[in-house]
């Protein structure tokens, strides 16, 4: 009975968090930064067109960068309107809570289970207030994505 209750703690603290930086990113209004007019859609635009050569340096410097990252953030703002790229964009940011939340859990084995999900909730907590994080949820910037790809190994 406590490990069910655990297990929705947790889930209910994952989802809370990923409705979080949704609204966030909604109420911070909609990405248009230099970054994404310049090259975050460009790059991934050419790259699936096979057009990523053809041009010399289009996007200065970052003509080169690798843009697999940037695919989902183009496919949500060719796709959908402004406001649900944002929203997408905020709740694949919040998913960086869902990390947080199984490596704090993982690293307090010990203790009560209302201890650990009580250190994990306030490691959730720290996480997503952080200014840099807040500055880029909602946004194209990939540093907040680049978090979650490791999840897969930690979690095996």
């Amino acid at each position: 009975m406590q490990i069910t209750r655990f297990r929705q703690t947790s889930t209910g603290i994952a989802l809370l968090a990923i409705v979080f930086t949704t609204v966030y990113a909604l109420l911070s209004g909609v990405d248009a930064n230099w970054d994404l007019r310049n090259y975050h859609y460009w790059a991934v635009y050419a790259m699936l067109n096979g057009t990523t050569f053809l041009d010399i340096a289009p996007a200065q410097i970052q003509s080169w960068t690798n843009p697999i990252v940037l695919v989902p953030a183009y496919i949500m703002i060719k796709s959908w309107s402004p406001m649900f790229a944002t929203a997408g964009l905020g709740a694949l940011a919040g998913l960086n809570a869902v990390l947080i939340l199984f490596l704090s859990l993982a690293i307090t084995r010990s203790g009560s289970l209302q201890w650990r999900l009580w250190i994990s909730l306030s490691a959730v907590i720290c996480a997503l207030s952080g200014p840099i994080f807040l500055s880029q949820v909602g946004t194209t910037f990939s540093d907040v994505f680049c978090q979650q790809f490791p999840m897969k190994k930690i979690l095996l």
